[in-house]
Formats: structure tokens, sequence, C-alpha cells
């Protein structure tokens, strides 16, 4: 574990988390991280501050930093889903297309991107994906079960096959 006692100015870990690409306010979330000070519910427990160390979202008996950024698995599936829909969106830019029908299995997402067209959203991935859909003619999401839509969900398995952090 990292102690705040331990970190060093000349430590190579420390200087990395500065040079990453994208905004301040990420490099600044992983550097709270590093030092162990995101207020998790473990953290809050431990200050006495609550009597619940358990993670709700996924029902987890503890909600500590490597479980919410490395270990859960609704967090996992919510990153997976949503840069899979960014990544798709992406290639139709690419391909010139200005017409876009998106069909996902991920209630979650479909109305991610529906609730936070009308306002500005707050997850800078979301925000990407508006600034995209933003550029097209013309574009629907709809949510489309698994079971019935084995095509889509043949693809994504072979999609995800590729390999990265989430396979």
């Amino acid at each position: 574990m990292l102690k705040e006692d331990s970190w060093n100015s000349r430590d190579k870990l420390w200087k990395t988390v500065w040079k990453i690409p994208g905004p301040q306010r990420v490099r600044f979330f992983f550097w709270i991280v590093l030092k162990q000070k995101l207020l998790t519910n473990v953290e809050r427990v431990r200050r006495g501050l609550a009597n619940d160390a358990s993670y709700s979202i996924c029902g987890h008996a503890s909600e500590n930093i490597l479980h919410i950024i490395r270990d859960c698995t609704v967090a996992k599936e919510v990153w997976k889903q949503n840069y899979g829909a960014l990544d798709g969106l992406k290639l139709i830019q690419r391909r010139g297309h200005d017409n876009v029908i998106i069909h996902s299995d991920s209630l979650e997402v479909v109305k991610a991107i529906h609730e936070n067209d009308s306002k500005k959203p707050t997850s800078a991935l979301l925000r990407r994906i508006h600034q995209i859909l933003s550029q097209e003619r013309q574009w629907i999401i709809r949510h489309i079960p698994r079971e019935e839509n084995q095509s889509a969900d043949y693809l994504a398995k072979m999609a995800l096959g590729r390999g990265g952090i989430f396979t």
C-alpha cells in the first residue's frame, strides 16, 4: 500500500501520473487514488463517518479503492459498454455516415445517452459521444435485448476478443 509519507517527488510513479494525457481532472483523480485519499465507504467507516463499508452498486462487502477502480464487475461493464458505443461512433464518423441507428443491449447506456441529450453531460465520455452525435444529420438510439439481437451480440463478442483491459 502507498502511504502519504512514501511520496517522493523523484519517484517515477508520481511523475508518471502528471504526464498522463488528458484533462487535468483525470491526472488529479489518479493522484488522489495513488495517495489513497479517495473517500470510499471503507475510509468513511475508518473515519467514523459511516457504519457500512459495503459497495451498494454491486453488493461487494467493502467499497475500497482497488475494488472501485479495478475489480468491480459492474464498473467494468459500464466502461466497456460506453467505450464500445464511442468506438462504434468513431468508426461511423470515419466512414462518413450521417444517419445513425444505434441498437444497444445495455439499457444503462441508452438511458445515459438519452438523459444527457437534454442537458450538459457530466461525464467526459458522454460529452464525447454527444459531440460525435451532434455532427450526424440524424441519429436514433434504442435498447434491444441481447436475445433479440444475436448478430450484434456475435459482433460484440468478436470485437471484445481482440484483447484489451476488460477481456
